[in-house]
């Protein structure tokens, strides 16, 4: 079973946005879209996964990201100075494999596109 967390779910979608479109900055709108859409990627190829996106783990969330993370009314915003190398090492390269390919499919990566 796969756990993904708002931490990872949030800088997983702005590793890629920086790194392919140079956005720094996503809505919470498409935050949700790209998460339904990584869980649904992944019990498609027969995974167990739980989104734990719960208020109090948002809340917390907040808190303890303060220094990454700016967030407003619109959304999400990368701090100044903090550099994809820093998420990946801080979010990407403890996560499991299939939830890293969820997080990078194609499906996925059309949501923030399209943002």
């Amino acid at each position: 079973m796969y756990y993904i967390e708002i931490e990872d779910l949030v800088a997983n979608a702005l590793i890629e946005l920086l790194e392919r479109f140079e956005k720094k900055t996503i809505s919470f709108q498409t935050l949700s879209r790209y998460g339904d859409i990584v869980v649904e990627h992944l019990v498609r190829n027969n995974k167990e996964v739980v989104a734990m996106y719960t208020r109090d783990k948002t809340d917390k969330f907040f808190k303890d990201y303060t220094g990454f993370f700016d967030v407003d009314d619109e959304g999400i915003t990368l701090r100044e100075g903090i550099t994809v190398k820093q998420l990946k090492d801080k979010f990407r390269y403890s996560i499991a494999f299939d939830v890293f390919l969820a997080f990078i499919s194609e499906e996925a990566v059309n949501i923030l596109k399209a943002a």
